[in-house]
């Protein structure tokens, strides 16, 4: 996580991109790398981003940084959509 952290403060997204990847194949619980990698993802794979999100979710449904990432990914294409995220999320403790 560290490693990825820090390529993407480098500007550095390929090498990220990497580093998150490689993070969620050894540890499919690092809820984080997936928020990261998809927003990383989402200018250039923006249904990848979207799966990451929801796959995330599916293993915590209650995770909001996710929530909240799967909803900006619709800001600009669907924002009732988006709005929806972004009320569920507020929902959760």
């Amino acid at each position: 996580m560290y490693l990825g952290n820090i390529a993407k403060a480098r500007n550095n997204s390929e090498a990220a991109v990497k580093f998150y990847d490689r993070l969620i194949n050894i540890n499919r619980r690092y809820f984080e790398a997936y928020v990261e990698l998809s927003g990383l993802l989402a200018d250039k794979d923006l249904q990848r981003a979207r799966n990451l999100l929801r796959t995330c979710l599916t293993l915590n449904p209650h995770y909001k940084p996710a929530i909240f990432s799967l909803g900006d990914t619709y800001r600009k294409s669907n924002p009732g959509i988006a709005e929806k995220y972004y009320k569920l999320a507020e929902t959760i403790e």
